[in-house]
Order: C-alpha cells, then structure tokens, then sequence
C-alpha cells in the first residue's frame, strides 16, 4: 500500500511540474512576442 501511495504522489508531483513547465515556456514565449512587438513599434 505504501509504495502504490508514494508511486501515486510521484505521479501527482511530475503531472504538476510538468503543468508549471508548459506555463512557463508560455508566459516566456509570450514575453519575447511582446518585446518584438515593442521594437518593432
């Protein structure tokens, strides 16, 4: 049971950091659109 219960958290764990990952690369990718956007003007 207890190793079922730490495989479970361990998948919780990288399913978020995953999420945190995808967020960042977005809010980057999102940041350098902007910044190209304001040289441009």
């Amino acid at each position: 049971m207890s190793i079922a219960r730490l495989i479970e958290k361990r998948k919780k764990y990288t399913i978020n950091t995953l999420k945190i990952r995808c967020i960042k690369k977005r809010i980057f990718k999102d940041v350098i659109s902007v910044k190209k956007k304001m040289l441009l003007i």
